[in-house]
């Protein structure tokens, strides 16, 4: 009988092509813009990124959804917006940089209260 050994190579989720890291978005801001529209910003401290991924969360009476990607932008890009709705909750928000399948760890999270 014979014995096969499988490796496997692990590799960081922020590792990306050729050894390159990309680092956590940092300073991510939530404010709004009039009275419905929330804008995000960043500054783009990261280079060869592909894009960013923003995801959203909410929170209402104890209860706090699950984050969902709300939208992917391009690279350099270092600002979006969200209109949340009429929903008078609380409202999270965290960016990461990616490339290719692999993204930065999330950055800080934004949290703004949806009026």
């Amino acid at each position: 009988m014979k014995k096969y050994i499988l490796g496997l190579l692990l590799i960081s989720s922020a590792a990306g092509v050729f050894g390159q890291t990309l680092t956590p978005v940092t300073n991510l801001t939530a404010t709004f813009k009039g009275t419905k529209v929330v804008v995000l910003k960043w500054p783009d401290n990261n280079s060869g990124e592909d894009g960013y991924s923003v995801e959203a969360s909410y929170k209402t009476d104890g209860y706090r959804s699950p984050w969902i990607v709300i939208t992917n932008l391009p690279p350099n890009t270092t600002t979006t917006s969200h209109k949340p709705g009429d929903r008078r909750v609380f409202w999270s928000y965290r960016v990461k940089a990616c490339k290719g399948h692999n993204c930065a760890p999330d950055s800080n999270i934004a949290t703004i209260y949806s009026r």
